[in-house]
């Protein structure tokens, strides 16, 4: 072969091969206007990779169920925004793939977050932001925040006889009501201690202490805003978790108990804003809420594994998790992000930097899918007095076993 000829075959071999880079794309799924917070990273990618990126957004939260048809369809996304309470479920049914770190990659993210992404020891996730409650409260009616929560409920007491609400939560719905029960001593699952050493554990879904004696006392607490008809009908029962937020922007209450998630939109609405950590309680405690994160997961169907990592990773550096926190308020789950200036001393994101620190991860084993919605419609007819504490929450527990009983791990789909 000549010198030449073999010179033709490299360049049309290196033409070849890089317009085929070029022509990869990777599709995304993301949460529902976060997808502004991505489009920087996006395109630095593109440019260092020639690979472009796809970003589709909707509710994240029922990703899972979507690709669950996308997926086998092959109309699915190679890379997803996955909440850590459902990465047990996508495992067990095979949907998505380990992702693997260096040493030096790890390091990167926060521990808790580390922990949040993984499930019985391994890697499924690569964390993009972590997320809590906190207190919202209107300046304009309540100048400095309250420190316990029943100086909350006399405040509420109040403002009901100026035509108002003082302190709105969202209490029937236990991811709310959490924070009230975990200081009493109430728990979801039990942890038990595997021989593998280390903190690690796995949770004992038989052992639920959701209405144990601190449950009862917690739930009884609770129930006083109910009894002093200190919230509105609107913001209970299931789908109406923005109503609290609506209230508060508003300005129909002057204090909400609200996520990292509603930050973007609270702030949208230009009320003279404050965010506070959660209340003391009458036992001595502070109120102690889950921590969860948003990270992404690699479809077990996509055929680019290897470019989904290096995005999910490339897209939860540091400089970018700073940057979508000056666009979406997402808290950065990268160490050195988090303890940037322009977060660490941010007025919004200081209270939940420090909840993040006093938060317990949520669970993320599949039987917690079956906790959630007898939970809270026990606590509903609790709270409305149609059942007593300690029956309803025994009902509730009853219910949550039997389902847990009964279900049987979905059929991977292989």
């Amino acid at each position: 072969m000549s010198f030449f000829k073999s010179i033709l075959i490299f360049i049309f071999a290196f033409v070849f091969l890089s317009s085929k880079a070029f022509c990869q794309e990777l599709v995304v799924w993301e949460d529902t206007d976060k997808g502004i917070g991505l489009k920087r990273a996006a395109e630095d990618f593109t440019s260092l990779t020639g690979v472009k990126v796809k970003i589709i957004e909707f509710r994240y939260i029922y990703a899972l169920e979507r690709l669950r048809l996308d997926g086998p369809a092959g109309t699915g996304p190679d890379l997803f925004l996955l909440p850590s309470d459902l990465l047990g479920s996508a495992v067990a049914q095979g949907m998505i793939s380990p992702v693997y770190y260096t040493p030096k990659e790890r390091s990167i993210y926060l521990n808790k977050a580390l922990e949040a992404a993984s499930y019985r020891y391994e890697n499924y996730m690569v964390p993009k932001c972590i997320e809590t409650v906190a207190v919202f409260y209107n300046k304009k009616f309540l100048p400095k925040p309250l420190r316990t929560l029943q100086a909350y409920f006399d405040f509420s007491v109040e403002s009901k006889k100026l035509d108002q609400y003082g302190l709105l939560a969202k209490f029937d719905d236990l991811y709310y009501a959490y924070p009230v029960l975990k200081p009493y001593g109430a728990y979801i699952f039990a942890k038990t201690g595997v021989p593998k050493g280390g903190n690690e554990f796995y949770y004992d879904t038989s052992d639920i202490g959701l209405n144990n004696k601190g449950a009862v006392e917690a739930i009884k607490l609770l129930k006083t805003f109910y009894d002093e008809d200190l919230f509105p009908s609107g913001i209970e029962g299931r789908g109406a978790l923005n109503s609290v937020k609506d209230l508060f922007i508003k300005q129909k209450a002057c204090a909400a108990i609200l996520g990292t998630w509603d930050l973007a939109d609270v702030l949208k609405s230009n009320l003279k804003v404050g965010i506070t950590t959660l209340p003391f309680l009458p036992n001595g405690y502070k109120m102690r809420p889950f921590l969860g994160i948003r990270g992404y997961a690699i479809s077990r169907w996509t055929n680019k594994y290897e470019l989904a990592l290096k995005f999910a990773k490339f897209a939860t550096q540091d400089k970018y998790a700073v940057d979508r926190f000056n666009i979406t308020y997402e808290l950065p789950a990268t160490t050195e992000a988090l303890n940037e200036d322009a977060i660490r001393n941010n007025e919004y994101a200081k209270a939940f930097i420090v909840e993040s620190h006093n938060a317990q991860l949520m669970p993320s084993d599949p039987a917690t899918r079956e906790v959630w919605i007898p939970y809270a419609e026990k606590l509903h007819e609790i709270y409305s007095g149609h059942v007593p504490v300690t029956l309803g929450l025994n009902e509730a527990v009853e219910e949550i076993k039997k389902n847990i009983e009964k279900q049987t791990s979905a059929p991977r789909l292989d």
